[in-house]
């Protein structure tokens, strides 16, 4: 007996359902091969009997058969109508076509005609449409050689950069020659306004006049690129012009902007952070090369903006210098910090000098720059005084004879007064001056010119490093004279020492120097009112006259205490017969040396020695010894210092008059 298959499920139904889709898909999806969608069939049929669902699957297929049925009938029964009318019109234009033929192939004219005028009709269309093939041949290679060149842009950028890496070092060059050329055509042009002003004779212009204000003044002049050689540089700014026109033409003038703007920056902050060589050693290659190098890209940058028309950004170069004067100021105190010497500070400051003046020509800012020169004036002087005081302590303690200068020839007269002029009372005090009569034996010892001249040195030295500061007039002339005073009294100072250590001769070339030192200071006190940049008719007065002046009575009384204590010496040698009941009618031996000695003094060591001071010494060395002598006779060999002490006073001298005692003491 056959059972009954169990009730269909919801998985079941779906599953069935599914077979379904698959086997009308599979059907509708094939190809035109009605062969294609076989291998469906196989599958859903196993499918059904695997499952024992044959009835309920032919149940499915055949509700699914009558749906579809409906469908079309339905779909048929929409459009039937169109379908209709669309074969009437089809009919309808079948009939005109055949009705025209017939009159075509009845009349032969008419088709004549008709034929001639379509193969016209067609031969026009013809040319045309050969002539749009040819335009739109000719666009697609417009728009490839288009393409073309787009791609080759960056094969030519990278090309270029390349070029620039292997021609770096030409256009470096160039840049340092470019620069070089305008510092010398800046000196070339201070010298040649200095001329002109010294020829005129005004010292006073050449004192208030600034440097660079100078140069406009007595040149009337302007810098301008075509005032440097640029063939010698081997800078030619020909390819940057043909590389603006051409981007000009391709509508990239914006992007080339950009890329220069980018490439001078970053060649900018390669010079900026080139290391400079230290100035210990004195050589300044490696500074100048900075200062050209800077120069001559910053010169270029100025030439570019006033060759080219809107293509160089003014506020970018301005960024640029206000960057690179910056830094310029941290490397240059840097380099001024390590110089110890006068001189190469000096040419320093006069190749950075220069290198601002050029750049203030072509219209940059050097504020920050002229106010770290300015700062720097105090420790130029420091520097200046130092090195002086150390030579001139060298000529005080090693190099001067300290005896009077002895001149040979016209040349070192002249040498001589070069440094300090001397009156010709005091060249040949005998006799009228003549240049032709030498051998001339001078007061002063060797070491007072060099000194004199060293000071010069300085005061020469400071006023042409100031040059070009005159707006700090003021300050400028009190630094100088507070420098020079204190170098002065440096000097004083040094001397009494000396004075204080030495004996009789030395002391006495001393005196002589220093006396000459308060004329020298009356010399010094002249170069500083003629090179003074203040206006102020103020004179310039050095206190340091008045110490010299100080020193040499300090001088006089230290001969004095010499002559003093060797006649004490030699009246520390007295031997007397107190006892003797025959009297001596000859002079003691320690009085005829005593004699012979101060006669020596007077005649040889102080011999020209003025006749006030030298009367000084007369007086108070026999005032000395008459006091001596006295107290040796009242007191037998006691030291006489002992009548200055109440005491012994009393007890071993008291048979002499206070009074008269010290009254030839006071004296």
């Amino acid at each position: 007996m056959d059972t009954q298959p169990p009730p269909i499920t919801r998985e079941e139904q779906a599953h069935l359902n599914q077979l379904v889709r698959d086997l009308v898909q599979g059907d509708a999806t094939t190809s035109s091969s009605p062969f294609d969608g076989f291998d469906q069939i196989p599958y859903i049929v196993k499918q059904v009997l695997q499952s024992n669902r044959q009835d309920a699957f032919s149940e499915y297929l055949t509700s699914f058969i009558q749906k579809k049925e409906v469908e079309i009938e339905k779909m048929c029964g929409l459009h039937y109508q169109e379908f209709v009318q669309s074969v009437d019109q089809l009919l309808k234009v079948r009939q005109g076509t055949n009705t025209i033929k017939d009159k075509i192939v009845g009349n032969a004219n008419l088709t004549t005609a008709m034929n001639a005028d379509i193969q016209e009709f067609g031969k026009k269309q013809l040319e045309k449409k050969w002539e749009l093939i040819e335009n739109r041949q000719k666009l697609v290679n417009v728009e490839l050689t288009l393409e073309a060149v787009q791609s080759c842009l960056f094969v030519l950028d990278i090309t270029n950069r390349i070029a620039i890496q292997i021609v770096n070092k030409k256009v470096k060059d160039g840049a340092i020659k470019i620069g070089k050329l305008a510092l010398d055509l800046t000196n070339m042009r201070q010298d040649k306004a200095n001329e002109i002003l010294n020829s005129k004779g005004s010292l006073l212009s050449a004192k208030s006049a600034n440097m660079g204000a100078s140069i406009d003044m007595a040149m009337n002049e302007e810098y301008d690129m075509s005032n440097i050689d640029t063939e010698s540089s081997q800078l030619d700014f020909t390819p940057l012009l043909q590389c603006i026109h051409i981007h000009d033409v391709l509508g990239k003038r914006v992007q080339l902007k950009l890329e220069f703007d980018e490439s001078r920056k970053l060649q900018s902050e390669v010079i900026l952070t080139s290391p400079i060589a230290s100035l210990k050693s004195g050589n300044l290659a490696g500074l100048e090369r900075y200062i050209q190098e800077i120069t001559g890209f910053f010169v270029i940058e100025a030439t570019v903006i006033a060759t080219t028309v809107d293509f160089r950004s003014k506020n970018s170069v301005e960024t640029l210098w206000q960057n690179a004067a910056n830094k310029m100021n941290a490397n240059l105190y840097q380099a001024f910090m390590e110089c110890t010497n006068p001189e190469l500070y000096l040419s320093i400051k006069m190749l950075v000098n220069s290198f601002i003046q050029t750049m203030e020509v072509y219209g940059y800012n050097v504020t920050s720059l002229s106010d770290l020169m300015v700062s720097l004036l105090d420790q130029y002087a420091d520097l200046m005084k130092s090195k002086c005081t150390e030579l001139i302590m060298q000529i005080i303690n090693e190099e001067d004879d300290y005896s009077p200068m002895v001149i040979k020839d016209a040349d070192e007269l002249d040498e001589i007064m070069s440094a300090f002029q001397i009156s010709d009372d005091i060249l040949n005090p005998a006799t009228s001056y003549r240049k032709d009569i030498f051998p001339k034996i001078l007061p002063f010892s060797k070491g007072f010119p060099q000194t004199c001249r060293y000071i010069r040195e300085l005061i020469f030295g400071f006023y042409k490093f100031a040059d070009g500061f005159s707006q700090q007039s003021h300050e400028i002339d009190d630094l100088m004279k507070k420098t020079l005073e204190n170098l002065l009294l440096n000097l004083n100072s040094a001397y009494h020492e000396k004075i204080e250590s030495s004996g009789i001769s030395v002391v006495y070339q001393l005196m002589i120097n220093v006396q000459f030192f308060v004329s020298a200071c009356s010399q010094f006190e002249d170069i500083l009112q003629e090179r003074k940049y203040s206006s102020r008719n103020i004179k310039v007065t050095l206190s340091a006259a008045r110490s010299f002046a100080e020193t040499k009575t300090v001088a006089e009384k230290r001969i004095l205490a010499i002559i003093q204590s060797k006649c004490a010496s030699f009246l520390d040698l007295i031997e007397y017969e107190w006892q003797s009941n025959t009297p001596r009618r000859q002079a003691s031996p320690f009085l005829n040396d005593l004699i012979g000695y101060l006669n020596t003094v007077m005649t040889s060591t102080l011999a020209d020695l003025p006749p006030k001071p030298k009367g000084v010494i007369y007086l108070e060395t026999f005032d000395y010894l008459s006091i001596a002598i006295k107290l040796i006779a009242y007191g037998k060999s006691e030291r006489y210092e002992d009548i200055l002490n109440a005491n012994i006073k009393a007890k071993k001298y008291s048979r002499l008059d206070v009074d008269e005692a010290a009254l030839l003491l006071d004296k």
